[in-house]
């Protein structure tokens, strides 16, 4: 019994000299002597350090490092990071380096997508009435944006960009970002963008039509990030773009009617809160990312005779999930749901598989190449019609690296009536 109590004793007092690691139920911690961070250019370095919410001196764990990875990980000139513990000046203390690969300065973001729909066609029949049919119809869209991405000052980033997506016009953007607002994480853009042709319309001879003036073609927009926790911020924006009004004005004379054709500002104001715990934001394997906010829309109208505005009003809110399923596999599950000023009711939900084809290991010296295959199906009401549901399955390879993004994808839609 003396025996059996000497050896409880001893193993008591054997585990409560054990090194942490080798206690279950205790989390290593790191007393964090530096921050270095590779990778990064001269202007890029503040920002990572700022997102990371790590500062010298406080002692943090694994799970709290991997959480400053994935902030980092979100930001919009990262492709990938990573971190490792190097030893400090005294026993207990390290030295944190963050490694990240940045984007290029000049980057290139592609996409091709071929979608078969289902879509529903009225042919009149010989005795009259009319038959609906169902066909099958194949279309193409094709994207591509070429940008460039500077760092100036203190924290600033500035970004130009020109995009064309087939059959639309192409839209050229400068945008100025401020980050590590007041010593957080908050962050501030400015957005300028041209549309080229927004309202251009034909006389009915080939290549002439007309437009309204060139400053009539510009939107602007200020955008407001502002931190409320971790991973938890507001997000608040302005847009001013201008709309083509088409309407019909009387001759005070004649009587006769003039077609006139003038642009009127549209205003748009958001405001959202996002919660984002996501590692990665275009090839996510774990975290949660939701949204909730409204929008408010004044845009301009027109009838046969004359001009207005209106105000709408939209709620939309989203949840998705991302789960490792493998070192390699990832399923995602989400969904959406929106409310425009109580005419039109949009609800979701949609689940998409990955594989990354190469393995995450090599990320930082050849890129990502991943396989998504998923569905989605969307539900519509307007006011108290039956809701029309389009159901989709979706297929894309997409590869990133340094130097931008190229997705090529393929769609099945199908839409019937609840």
């Amino acid at each position: 019994m003396r025996k059996a109590a000497l050896v409880s004793v001893l193993f008591l007092r054997a585990l409560l000299l054990a090194p942490p690691a080798l206690r279950a139920e205790e989390v290593p911690r790191f007393l964090i002597e530096s921050i270095a961070v590779e990778g990064a250019s001269a202007g890029a370095q503040r920002i990572v350090v700022a997102e990371s919410l790590l500062r010298p001196g406080n002692i943090y764990d694994e799970t709290e490092l991997r959480d400053a990875t994935a902030r980092i990980q979100r930001l919009p000139f990262v492709v990938s990071t990573d971190f490792r513990l190097a030893r400090g000046s005294s026993f207990g203390k390290y030295a944190l380096i963050i490694r990240i690969q940045q984007i290029k300065p000049l980057f290139l973001d592609a996409e091709s997508t071929t979608t078969w729909s289902v879509d529903q066609r009225f042919f009149p029949q010989p005795g009259g009435g009319l038959e609906i049919r169902d066909e099958l119809n194949q279309s193409r869209t094709g994207r591509l944006v070429l940008g460039s991405r500077a760092f100036l000052g203190s924290a600033g980033v500035l970004n130009l960009a020109a995009e064309r997506v087939e059959h639309r016009n192409d839209r050229y953007t400068a945008s100025y970002s401020q980050y590590d607002l007041f010593g957080t994480r908050a962050s501030f853009t400015v957005l300028a963008s041209y549309l080229e042709s927004p309202g251009a319309r034909g006389r009915g001879a080939p290549g002439d039509r007309f437009d309204w003036h060139l400053r009539d073609n510009i939107t602007y927009e200020a955008i407001a990030v502002l931190p409320l926790g971790a991973n938890d911020s507001l997000r608040a924006s302005w847009q001013r773009e201008q709309r083509p009004i088409s309407y019909f004005v009387a001759d005070p004379q004649t009587q006769q009617l003039q077609h006139n054709l003038r642009s009127l500002p549209e205003i748009r104001t958001e405001v959202f809160w996002i919660h984002d715990t996501t590692n990665d934001p275009l090839f996510p394997t774990s975290g949660t990312r939701m949204t909730a906010g409204a929008v408010r829309s004044n845009t301009p109208t027109s009838s046969f005779l004359a001009t207005g505005r209106r105000k709408l009003d939209e709620l939309r809110a989203s949840a998705e999930r991302s789960w490792s399923i493998t070192p390699a596999q990832a399923l995602t599950l989400g969904g959406i749901g929106s409310d425009n000023d109580q005419l039109i009711r949009t609800y979701g939900a949609y689940a998409t598989w990955g594989l990354d084809l190469w393995g995450r290991e090599r990320t930082l010296r050849y890129g990502d190449l991943r396989l998504e295959l998923g569905a989605d199906r969307v539900w519509t009401r307007i006011r108290s019609d039956p809701f029309q549901a389009r159901s989709t399955v979706h297929g894309s390879v997409v590869f990133r690296n340094a130097w931008g993004v190229l997705r090529l994808s393929a769609d099945y839609q199908g839409w019937r009536n609840d």
